[in-house]
């Protein structure tokens, strides 16, 4: 999932889960990955693109959390990552 996660923009890492499991574990892995791109989106330095990688995924995509909380942990680790400098 981490490896799918470095792809950063939703449509391709959908893709990357697509060509990496099997179809009856696609749900299961884009439900996993949502807790890995944070941190991904956390490690860029700019802050147009951390807005542009989150800005990829779509209002409606599915799950219909899967943007809210990666926005929410996104903050999250940066407000502790600022914390720590």
């Amino acid at each position: 999932m981490s490896l799918c996660a470095k792809k950063l923009y939703w449509d391709q890492v959908l893709a990357d889960i697509h060509d990496k499991f099997e179809p009856q574990f696609h749900d299961l892995a884009v439900e996993t990955v949502i807790y890995y791109l944070p941190g991904e989106i956390c490690e860029l330095s700019d802050a147009e693109e951390r807005r542009a990688v989150i800005n990829s995924i779509p209002d409606d995509c599915s799950p219909s959390h899967a943007k809210q909380l990666i926005i929410s942990g996104t903050r999250v680790l940066w407000k502790k990552r600022n914390v720590r400098s």
